[in-house]
């Protein structure tokens, strides 16, 4: 039997080494790969990539849903996902078309602090489909109707949620765990906001973006991908003239105020059989220095079916099917995360086993096959990031928006090989500090009886989130 277990922990030390290699290699590939220009005063990173006649183009803006107004949350979102409702050239059904008939698939992300605009598609396609990108972006008039249509079909979206518990949980809780800072309203909007949207409001936004936002743009495949400069040069509208035009970022400066207690609330939603969690809390700029200790302590609770919480939560008590946490840096501030759901009437005792996890890691309980097997998964789903030059991008963007060295992605691997267990404890602690999270709970009001053993529950209606 110990020989047994010795073969074991070698054959789990060697799979960790051949995928810290591996990551090690791929990272090293890529970064050969990477090559950067400037474009009329608009920085370009190319990621060559000779693997298949196909392109992607990303278009980094440096502000997001913060330039919202409170009446009109959401406007960035809208003003992105309508660019192609209509210009002073097409309809909406002929830009749609155009795009099915080019092949070409337009893509966005709209954060708080910035937006990516992607599009993709055969090489062969390239020109004509990013002139018409460039198109949309010069010349979209947010037709009337249209947007009425659109923002309804948006507005309803958010009503259904109720038959969704799962978004409707991460929706109210967001709400809820970023309450008091810049960023507790939804960048994609609420049902007021959006209302209260219309075609005037989505024209001064592109403008805005057009004009005033910086950009930075982002290219994989092979080398005559960078024939669209002159298209980005004379079509898009994007030459920063001076310093002054098309140079804004946002940054914020904030502090949160950390909670002294648990705070637990129950949103209130009918019929519900079962209940959603959502536990966790924002974190501060002097708390995501380390992402990749972060991104190790939260793999190793809840990162994949091994981890601590599903192997105590589900797997010894059957108390969920499914539990998993995260905890990520944005530039400006961070968030860490638990994410489960159960029965009505195992409420209490799934809270209760999530929380004596938290206060019983320890780096005595924490066995080394047990880490070791952790800093495995974590490695493997690493070498994920460069299986596609616009997954591969993607990291890039990320890098660049936080001001972090692209470096940074050729010694992850190091970085987390040398992670010792006690960090691992200390990290955990701080990060998934119980008395700093909120704990919010979706289910029927009968549910608080079960709450309240772990203290004062707040009662909020999930309508008051929509």
């Amino acid at each position: 039997m110990k020989k047994w277990k010795l073969v074991k922990k070698v054959m789990l030390v060697s799979t960790v080494m051949v995928m810290l290699l591996s990551g090690k290699l791929y990272a090293a590939q890529m970064k050969d790969r990477v090559a950067t220009f400037n474009w009329n005063g608009i920085d370009v990173v190319w990621v060559q990539d000779e693997q298949f006649p196909v392109f992607n183009l990303g278009v980094y803006f440096a502000d997001g849903a913060l330039s919202d107004h409170k009446q009109k949350s959401g406007e960035t979102a809208q003003m992105f996902e309508n660019l192609t409702s209509g210009t002073n050239r097409y309809t909406q059904e002929q830009i749609t078309d155009t795009l099915d008939y080019f092949g070409a698939s337009l893509d966005l992300d709209v954060t708080h602090e910035y937006s990516v605009f992607s599009a993709s598609g055969l090489l062969s396609n390239m020109v004509p489909a990013v002139k018409m990108v460039c198109h949309l972006f010069k010349d979209s008039v947010f037709p009337s109707k249209v947007i009425k249509d659109e923002i309804k079909k948006d507005v309803d979206e958010i009503y259904n949620m109720v038959s969704d518990h799962g978004d409707l949980a991460t929706r109210v809780y967001r709400a809820i765990s970023l309450s008091g800072s810049p960023y507790e309203i939804y960048s994609s909007g609420t049902i007021d906001g959006l209302k209260n949207i219309d075609t005037i409001d989505l024209a001064k936004k592109l403008n805005y973006f057009n004009s005033n936002v910086k950009k930075k743009i982002y290219l994989s495949g092979p080398r005559d991908v960078l024939k669209i400069e002159d298209i980005i040069k004379s079509e898009c509208g994007w030459a920063v003239k001076d310093k002054e035009v098309g140079s804004y970022v946002r940054n914020v400066d904030y502090q949160h105020k950390k909670l002294k207690k648990n705070e637990i609330y129950l949103v209130t939603v009918p019929k519900a059989n079962q209940a959603q969690f959502r536990i966790g809390r924002i974190l501060d700029k002097n708390e995501i220095d380390n992402s990749e200790l972060m991104r190790f302590s939260a793999s190793f609770l809840g990162g994949s079916f091994t981890s601590r919480l599903m192997r105590e939560v589900r797997v010894a008590r059957g108390l969920t099917y499914s539990i998993g946490s995260s905890a990520a840096p944005q530039r400006d501030y961070g968030r860490a995360n638990i994410s489960t759901f159960t029965k009505n009437e195992t409420v209490g005792d799934l809270l209760g086993v999530v929380h004596k996890v938290l206060l019983d890691v320890s780096a005595v309980a924490i066995e080394d096959e047990e880490f070791e097997r952790a800093r495995g998964y974590l490695l493997g789903n690493y070498l994920f990031g460069f299986e596609k030059s616009d997954a591969y991008l993607a990291q890039l963007i990320s890098l660049d928006h936080m001001n972090m060295k692209y470096e940074r992605l050729n010694r992850f691997p190091d970085i987390i090989n040398r992670i010792k267990k006690e960090e691992i404890v200390t990290s955990i602690s701080q990060i998934f500090d119980w008395d700093s999270m909120y704990t919010v709970v979706l289910g029927t009001v009968e549910l608080k009886a079960q709450l309240e053993k772990f203290g004062t529950v707040h009662v909020v209606s999930y309508d008051k989130f929509l």
